[in-house]
């Protein structure tokens, strides 16, 4: 069985996180889909979780939406601290060589290659599945398409 985890910005898409979720859920079972607010047991260093959680997966899943290179109450890109969750979790998937797919929620598009940090700028090359986020829409129905065809490998 595939192991999928997802990553995503809660401020951002976690409603649209939780519904690929769900249908990715349905599918593949539900221990093959790791998404931290579901997975991780309280009071265990969700750190060490998600690490795990990702170097374990045969993909990652990147929920892109309109804020997701965040703010932070300085206004600097969240993306370009080293502390950030999401920068994190693509840097653990690249470094373990675990595929990264971006899906992109309704109108967001990829970031250009300047919003990156250095170590993530191959991201932003990354061809993207965009996914509707209207009343009606099938969120899973292009992802798991996309995982389907090659990138999945083993789906």
């Amino acid at each position: 069985m595939p192991k999928i985890a997802i990553s995503y910005r809660r401020a951002d898409t976690d409603v649209m996180a939780g519904r690929i979720r769900d249908r990715l859920a349905v599918h593949y079972g539900e221990d093959a889909i790791f998404m931290d607010i579901d997975n991780i047991p309280f009071g265990e260093d969700f750190r060490a979780q998600i690490f795990e959680a990702i170097v374990q997966s045969d993909i990652l899943l990147v929920i892109v939406g309109q804020r997701w290179l965040g703010t932070s109450r300085g206004g600097s890109k969240k993306i370009d601290d080293e502390t950030d969750f999401v920068r994190l979790e693509l840097e653990t998937a690249i470094s373990n060589a675990v595929p990264i797919i971006p899906v992109l929620a309704g109108s967001a598009r990829m970031p250009h290659l300047r919003s990156f940090p250095k170590n993530l700028k191959n991201v932003a090359f990354l061809n993207a599945a965009p996914v509707c986020t209207g009343a009606g829409c099938d969120p899973r129905g292009r992802v798991h398409d996309g995982l389907a065809q090659g990138r999945g490998r083993a789906l």
